[in-house]
């Protein structure tokens, strides 16, 4: 069984108010914890195969990196498989769960596929997931909650 970090919050706002951000690649700077900018969206994105292209750290020479939609059911899910050149690859899921009166439920998982880090920081690795994705939900919570 693969270790996944796992992270849940309701929002006080629709599925469609957060897919506004899940599914708009452009808008990762603004919410997702590292990244720095995006360089480049392909068209079709959130669809299946389409990438966003984007840079961790500090923009123009941090690490250049990629994250490629697996599945989409937009407002209702996305799952991304992350590049973190060269250091990891990592799976990426966004599930929103509205309950009719105008709230989300929201679960993110992230779970390690390839590379070096988690191999690296071990037993550590998925609780700092776990840490840094509380932040990145609490940042989505606090866009889409002012722009419903």
């Amino acid at each position: 069984m693969r270790q996944t970090s796992r992270n849940e919050a309701w929002f006080d706002t629709t599925p469609d108010a957060i897919w506004r951000y899940v599914g708009d690649a452009r808008t990762y700077p603004d919410w997702v914890v590292g990244a720095a900018e995006s360089r480049k969206v392909d068209p079709e994105y959130p669809q299946p195969g389409a990438t966003l292209h984007h840079t961790q750290g500090v923009p123009k020479i941090g690490l250049k990196d990629t994250s490629t939609v697996v599945d989409s059911d937009p407002p209702a899910d996305l799952e991304l498989e992350v590049r973190i050149r060269p250091f990891a690859v990592n799976g990426v899921r966004f599930i929103l769960r509205g309950d009719g009166n105008g709230r989300t439920h929201v679960t993110m998982l992230e779970w390690p596929k390839a590379g070096v880090v988690a191999r690296l920081m071990g037993p550590l690795f998925v609780p700092a997931l776990r840490v840094r994705n509380a932040e990145t939900l609490r940042r989505l919570r606090s866009l889409s909650e002012s722009s419903a």
